[in-house]
């Protein structure tokens, strides 16, 4: 579903990604009878570097209110927020944290939420949530927006209380560049 609009797929179409040693990513794309009228998309064909500022596009959980959870020592207290029940398309960038990584067998890259005291001017610090797999992750580069990765996966800390983002988390988007 698209601007109101629901989109039919091509039967069989539907491709998974796989990693080139018989295991499959967590990545699948397909096609639509119809064109929703999008501009095409450039792919990124390089890793974003470590520390690049990357948009991420979601469909996931609302943020709701802030919340601290104290964790069992050693580990300590960690701020973050709590997952509003609702959702909503919404957008917010962080920079790489990790590359070339291989997370549930899909080549990818990682996006630490951290607490920033005052971000440059458009700089929002996002995480992934429940609800925004699918989800892109852009970079520009040369002037020119590539979708570099998607959302699929969110890390906490063990033990971390569900329905939390706190800083620290991980989001994991798959590299398109290595698919």
């Amino acid at each position: 579903v698209f601007g109101g609009q629901t989109y039919q797929v091509v039967p069989d179409s539907a491709h998974r990604f796989d990693n080139g040693d018989l295991t499959l990513a967590d990545l699948l794309a397909f096609k639509l009878t119809q064109d929703p009228g999008l501009p095409a998309l450039t792919i990124s064909t390089a890793t974003p570097a470590t520390n690049a500022l990357v948009t991420l596009i979601g469909r996931g959980r609302n943020r709701g209110a802030a919340t601290t959870w104290n964790a069992p020592p050693p580990l300590g207290n960690f701020d973050g927020w709590l997952w509003a029940s609702s959702s909503a398309q919404r957008w917010g960038t962080n920079h790489v944290s990790d590359r070339s990584e291989t997370v549930l067998d899909t080549q990818s890259f990682g996006l630490q939420f951290n607490d920033i005291a005052s971000p440059p001017a458009g700089e929002h610090e996002a995480a992934a949530a429940n609800g925004d797999s699918g989800g892109a992750v852009f970079i520009k580069r040369s002037g020119s927006w590539q979708l570099a990765g998607i959302l699929f996966a969110y890390a906490g800390y063990e033990g971390q209380p569900s329905s939390t983002s706190l800083f620290g988390n991980v989001t994991w988007a798959s590299d398109l560049s290595l698919y």
